[in-house]
């Protein structure tokens, strides 16, 4: 027999008596992902193409597992990473990753209603924009397939970054969250070996004796009932409290402020407000600090050869948060469509033209 053919024979008989295992890769969709503001407690952001994570800032974060086989158990999730897309990182520092406790909604959650959250069960730092960083997150997976029930999604915070993830609302670069999951499949168990011989039994211990039952105490007698108390004289009605102010007006609604043909300053109220602005006319906004969460939206009409400019109020900025090329400048000049939203401090947000 040749050494070659010997060593075949050898490798086929190892092969024969090891354990049969398979893995297969899944993924876990995102169905749901937002992020709520501290700064703006009643608003939703649940269809901006950006989840923002800061002091102000949480993300949340759902994820369909039905792409896993039926009857998987958790011992059978060899891996399960998240994977996000950094859109920028503005302030450096560590994300945290924690499980969402309760049920919620991309389409309403805010931040009064924002649900509670877990330990976090890993961070990660990202080290710069336009990549994307990967979270183990494998144990908290195995959970959700145990207790499918208690899959509410992660929640992304940071007391000390400031950083912007894509998600999956973002049209420009298709990088929605999602999960990578790796499924285990155990091969057949082998047959059970021959029961051992049965040890000598050992001999039998000597049966303690049983002591006496003590005789019952007699039963107390009830006590009188004490007599009933004098009822406390009414106290005097307290003044009645201030009337609180009226509360922001619910979305769903939108003003029409007019045509603007001259050089103006527009008023912003709680309802999102819609102006139709001439060519080369220069729209002042009010200062943000006045108008906290108010949005306006300036739409070009008649020649669209060169646009509209807007300018700022007093020190205020425009910031660019939806890739509009606006970014921190103190005025506008050329555009066709505008969207804005204040901070409530010094800063117009432009949400996209």
């Amino acid at each position: 027999m040749s050494k070659s053919l010997c060593m075949k024979w050898m490798a086929a008989a190892i092969l024969a008596v090891l354990p049969v295992s398979a893995a297969r890769a899944t993924e876990g969709v995102v169905v749901g992902d937002a992020y709520v503001n501290s700064a703006h407690p009643a608003v939703n952001y649940g269809s901006l193409s950006n989840l923002y994570v800061n002091n102000n800032g949480t993300a949340l974060l759902q994820f369909d597992l039905s792409s896993l086989p039926a009857g998987t158990t958790a011992s059978q999730i060899g891996s399960a990473t998240l994977k996000l897309y950094v859109n920028r990182v503005n302030t450096s520092g560590t994300v945290n990753v924690a499980p969402v406790n309760n049920a919620w909604s991309e389409s309403t959650v805010t931040y009064n209603t924002l649900p509670s959250s877990g330990s976090a069960v890993a961070s990660v730092t990202p080290a710069g924009a336009q990549q994307f960083v990967i979270v183990d997150i494998t144990a908290l997976v195995q959970e959700w397939v145990t207790t499918p029930s208690s899959n509410f999604g992660v929640a992304l915070s940071s007391s000390s970054a400031d950083v912007v993830f894509d998600s999956k609302e973002n049209d420009e670069t298709g990088h929605a969250a999602h999960l990578d999951i790796t499924v285990v499949s155990q091969g057949p168990a082998g047959p059970a070996g021959a029961d051992g011989a049965a040890g000598t039994p050992g001999p039998a211990g000597a049966t303690g004796a049983t002591g006496a039952t003590g005789p019952a105490g007699p039963i107390g007698p009830a006590g009188p009932t004490g007599a009933t108390g004098a009822i406390g004289a009414t106290g005097a009605t307290g003044a009645t409290g201030a009337t609180g102010a009226a509360g922001a007006a619910g979305g769903g609604t939108i003003a029409f402020g007019g045509k603007l043909s001259s050089n103006t300053t527009i008023t912003v109220t709680d309802t999102p407000t819609f102006y139709a602005v001439a060519e080369g006319v220069t729209i002042t906004l009010p200062l943000a600090s006045a108008n906290p969460g108010r949005v306006v939206r300036l739409v070009q009409y008649g020649d669209y050869s060169n646009g509209f400019n807007v300018a700022r109020s007093g020190s205020d900025v425009f910031v660019d948060i939806n890739n509009t090329g606006v970014s921190s400048v103190t005025s506008l000049i050329g555009f066709a469509s505008l969207q804005f939203v204040s901070d409530g401090n010094t800063s117009w947000y432009a949400l996209g033209n």
